[in-house]
């Protein structure tokens, strides 16, 4: 560990991934907050308050985004993009990713950002009346 450098490598990649995750913050509303250090990352979404979806389904759709919007992100990045990440237990809004130091690339990174963002508009649709 100390001869290869890897706590090192942990916080440039993470301080990279970080940063890139940022700047899709600021294209993708729905993300609230992006947090992490080293490579142990979480990306929060926001919470739907209002909207048609809440008023006509007595605020069922936006219970349930609130509760599974991070999971039905992370399920559509493994099925579509082969990128496993997961929801946390203490905030069922937010989602983790921690991939593995010793493979992990910037091109990797990049993928896994061009990944979210494209589940992220398909979801935008779904959620940008609950969302206002």
């Amino acid at each position: 560990m100390v001869e290869e450098r890897l706590a090192e490598a942990a916080a440039e990649k993470g301080a990279y991934f970080v940063s890139r995750l940022d700047s899709l913050r600021d294209t993708q509303v729905i993300i609230t907050d992006v947090r992490g250090r080293g490579l142990l990352i979480g990306v929060e979404f926001k919470e739907p308050t209002s909207g048609v979806p809440k008023t006509i389904s007595f605020g069922v759709v936006n219970a349930l985004s609130r509760e599974y919007l991070p999971a039905m992100v992370a399920g559509e990045l493994a099925s579509k993009h082969r990128v496993i990440t997961a929801y946390t237990l203490n905030n069922p809004n937010a989602m983790r990713i921690e991939p593995a130091l010793a493979l992990l690339s910037t091109d990797e990174i990049d993928y896994v950002i061009a990944g979210l963002d494209e589940v992220l508009d398909r979801f935008k649709s779904i959620m940008s009346a609950a969302l206002t």
